[in-house]
């Protein structure tokens, strides 16, 4: 989101509000302190509950906040990112002060919420008819986008890139073959890592795997095989990821197989998959086969696919790469494509400044704020 707003100042005025990112913001919602009974709730067996309940009671405290601002800087439109709850308050207030709204929906955001399962429909069904009502959606997959209703309103925004096509090196040939993973390590694959690494150390192929990022905050049974391997190579610097990612053999993608994120692996599409395009590397994925990321590879053949929930087919599939490399140059010449083509940074920012400057135009005909003239504040 930050990589297309910087792309944006040099034609818009824009207004960045945070209620987490003081430092990083323009207008600052102060969180909502947490009263004795909810830290108390959050730490008994009703915790699931009490965070729909404090999901919920941060919508009206929002919508307060939002609508003030509003009412302070009078924006010609408003851009949220579609993390549910939140974005919701902001969705109410961009139709009662009578201005536009864009959506970033960087995924299915309610299976991130450990709601109870009860709950779990209305959310879905909340969340779906909050995007639907923003002026445009853009969505990280066609599969979301299409979820929405598609059209001119709910278009396709893959994540941007940390930058373009990168000179890829191809590893030394007398060096081992052995993937990476660099970034976070989310609570939502923990069990599909922790499986991969179990595998590689039953066959004695613990040298095919490395784990980079900030350290994993699991339990232990699950971290327990990341530390018996050695998989775990520690946190990187930013200055570090280019060359470490540009000479690996190849790269590893997950999307979680459980039934509780289905609708997340649906959905969502990784950003990895872009950045890891501009280095050329092979990248292997591992998810559901009905993932938004597995229908893009389906359709790139930028990447080794594995649906099966078995860790060994993704061992299997390591030790296919390790001895051929006329595929290994497949993968990454369909990965150097997508980085060149679909995932072109600046093709991208074209996207989100055309949806802003179509919206503006709207705007200015249909009088979406009477009352102000066009100020190109955001």
């Amino acid at each position: 989101m930050h990589r297309h707003l910087e792309a944006a100042r040099r034609h818009f005025e824009i207004v960045s509000a945070h209620s987490e990112y003081a430092e990083a913001s323009d207008l600052y919602f102060d969180p909502i302190p947490k009263r004795p009974l909810f830290l108390k709730l959050h730490r008994s067996r009703w915790r699931r509950w009490a965070q729909g309940l404090d999901a919920l009671a941060g919508i009206a405290v929002s919508y307060r906040k939002i609508l003030t601002a509003i009412a302070a800087r009078k924006p010609d439109l408003l851009v949220a990112v579609a993390e549910f709850p939140v974005f919701i308050p902001a969705v109410r207030a961009a139709r009662k002060a009578g201005i536009p709204i864009i959506a970033i929906v960087h995924d299915w955001s309610p299976a991130w919420l450990d709601f109870p399962r009860k709950l779990r429909p209305l959310a879905n069904r909340r969340f779906r008819r909050t995007c639907q009502n923003c002026t445009i959606t853009l969505s990280v997959s066609p599969e979301l986008a299409a979820e929405f209703g598609g059209g001119w309103r709910h278009r396709v925004l893959y994540p941007i890139p940390g930058g373009g096509l990168d000179v890829a090196r191809a590893p030394v040939a007398s060096r081992a073959f052995q993937i990476i993973y660099a970034g976070i390590f989310h609570y939502f694959h923990s069990h599909e890592v922790a499986d991969l690494c179990r595998e590689l150390l039953k066959t004695n192929r613990s040298d095919l795997l490395r784990l980079y990022g900030p350290e994993p905050d699991w339990n232990a049974e699950t971290a327990r095989p990341v530390r018996d391997g050695n998989f775990y190579g520690g946190m990187v610097g930013q200055s570090e990821i280019p060359p470490l990612l540009s000479n690996a053999s190849a790269l590893l993608v997950i999307c979680p197989f459980a039934d509780s994120l289905a609708e997340f692996s649906r959905f969502s599409f990784p950003s990895k998959l872009t950045e890891y395009c501009r280095f050329g590397r092979p990248i292997v994925l591992w998810a559901p086969p009905e993932s938004a990321a597995v229908k893009w590879a389906e359709h790139s053949k930028a990447a080794r696919i594995v649906t099966d929930r078995d860790a060994s087919s993704v061992v299997q599939a390591l030790i296919e790469l390790e001895h051929d490399s006329q595929l290994c140059e497949r993968y990454s010449a369909a990965a150097r494509n997508e980085a060149a083509t679909t995932f072109q940074p600046e093709r991208l920012n074209r996207i989100f400044l055309n949806a802003l400057t179509e919206v503006f135009e709207t705007a200015s005909k249909h009088s979406f704020h009477r009352d102000v003239p066009l100020a190109n504040a955001i």
